[in-house]
């Protein structure tokens, strides 16, 4: 009986160590991240590398939401309902407000230390207030530009342009729409090119006191874009694009050969070589955006990253977004991302 019972309790203290070992394992805080980036175009080699530095202090989980309106407003009902997400990002500077003013977003300005380091480590341009808090910070520098089927542009004996103007562009556009394709992609391409003759505050005068909307400028710009879509109809149509949801994500346009030109940024570089998913044969090439006043390039940071309200714990989630913006954005190449870390910082890794 006696040894029966030494038994019992041994078992009982062996179950106990690997009931203790087990919490102890549990303990190690995960961090949930929402992206809008497909997993294998960075972000899980980017997770796997943050894995592997923090073994013994955190694990980062990565889940892709696709960023449309449908998967924001699915972003925003886990966010507010309380499923755990702990860094989650942005694609536009409204949904920013509005999620900030939501109470989606963590204030990093609370963490110690967390102003000064995106000062020093991060470009201008990085560190941004809402009322007095920091509840996102850019991680991709976008810069626009023009791809180009060059199948389409040698067909119709047009040499790909090393600089054009706004009206040179039209003209191209229609010089290369055909009976199966239309020469251009232009969703909102009236706000890229009032960017580029006006810069970035387009919309005000310059004292900020009313709109800018009767300056010359943007009345020849809008004239022009109405006619590559109803005189020249040289574009794909705005009602198309709407009514198949692809504002988006128009790659497919591109790939299919139902256009020639479209305008986007690096990270469009993942559709143009993944092969396999995006059948294609023709050449690519790439040209600058048209110019015409100050010549802005219309690009611009993105692709910003938050730390959820309900995070569960800011310590892990803060050592995810510092690891994403500097040391582990070297993953993200992949996907044609271009990080905001400052010059110098990352020198000594390869």
């Amino acid at each position: 009986m006696k040894r029966t019972l030494s038994l019992i309790l041994a078992l009982l203290v062996a179950l106990g160590a690997f009931a203790i070992c087990g919490a102890a394992e549990a303990e190690i805080p995960e961090v949930v991240i929402w992206g809008g980036v497909p997993a294998e175009n960075g972000p899980q080699a980017l997770c796997d590398a943050f894995n592997e530095k923090y073994a013994e202090q955190y694990h980062a989980t990565y889940y892709r939401f696709v960023n449309d309106d449908s998967g924001n407003t699915k972003l925003e009902t886990a966010l507010l309902s309380g499923e755990q997400i702990d860094v989650f990002f942005s694609y536009g500077l409204d949904r920013i407000t509005a999620r900030a003013n939501g109470g989606m977003m963590y204030d990093m300005s609370q963490i110690e230390g967390a102003e000064e380091w995106i000062k020093t480590t991060l470009v201008d341009g990085c560190l941004n207030y809402i009322d007095g808090g920091i509840y996102y910070i850019p991680t991709n520098n976008e810069p626009q530009f023009l791809f180009l089927n060059k199948d389409m542009f040698d067909e119709a004996g047009i040499a790909i342009p090393e600089s054009w103007t706004f009206e040179e562009y039209k003209e191209t556009a229609k010089a290369l729409t055909t009976e199966e394709h239309y020469g251009a992609y232009s969703f909102r391409f009236d706000n890229s090119l009032c960017t580029i003759a006006l810069g970035k505050d387009y919309y005000y005068n310059e004292d900020g006191t009313a709109a800018n909307y009767n300056r010359e400028e943007i009345k020849e710009i809008v004239q022009l874009v109405y006619d590559m879509h109803f005189v020249d109809q040289s574009v794909y149509p705005y009602g198309e694009v709407l009514s198949q949801g692809i504002s988006a994500y128009p790659q497919d346009l591109l790939i299919g050969e139902d256009i020639a030109i479209i305008e986007s940024s690096y990270w469009f570089l993942r559709y143009i070589k993944n092969t396999a998913d995006y059948p294609h044969d023709f050449i690519t090439a790439f040209a600058p955006m048209p110019t015409g006043g100050a010549s802005y390039n219309n690009g611009a940071l993105n692709n910003y990253i938050s730390i959820a309200q309900n995070a569960k714990s800011v310590e892990a989630a803060w050592a995810f977004v510092q690891f994403w913006l500097a040391e582990g954005y070297s993953e993200l190449y992949v996907g044609g991302k271009i990080p905001v870390v400052r010059e110098g910082v990352n020198e000594d890794e390869s």
